[in-house]
Formats: structure tokens, C-alpha cells, sequence
């Protein structure tokens, strides 16, 4: 194991980890993020997606295209 992995490894704490959730790096560790992913579908500040991808809260979007027509 190279050094720059081994040292990040070792900023690995199994208590910041969650069951599902995608990790992010802080800065100084390896903590999980608000997305979840249950091998189907992907939560976003959800652990109980119903689709392919479920979002509990306010979405910012532009420019959206839905079967090729904007919308």
C-alpha cells in the first residue's frame, strides 16, 4: 500500500460511516454523504428511495429536457 493511501486509510472511522451511504472525504476523513444507494435506486437526504432517483427536498434545475423537448 502506497504511503498517500495508507495514511488516508488510517483517517477512516467507522463511526462517521453509514449502511448504504455514499462516502465523501472531509478533509481529514472519510465521512458518509447525504447519498444513498440501496442497489437499486439513489437517495438524495433520503434512506428509502422509491425510484431511480428520489430527492427529499427543494430542487434548483435549468434547462430541462424531458423525452428530447425542453421543458
Amino acid at each position: 500500500m502506497d504511503a498517500q493511501v495508507k495514511a488516508n486509510a488510517d483517517n477512516i472511522n467507522a463511526a462517521n460511516l453509514t449502511s448504504n451511504n455514499l462516502v465523501k472525504w472531509t478533509g481529514t476523513e472519510l465521512s458518509a454523504s447525504l447519498f444513498y444507494d440501496n442497489g437499486t435506486n439513489v437517495g438524495l437526504g433520503t434512506s428509502t428511495p422509491m425510484n431511480l432517483l428520489d430527492v427529499n427536498g427543494r430542487v434548483g434545475l435549468s434547462g430541462i429536457t424531458i423525452n428530447g423537448g425542453l421543458v
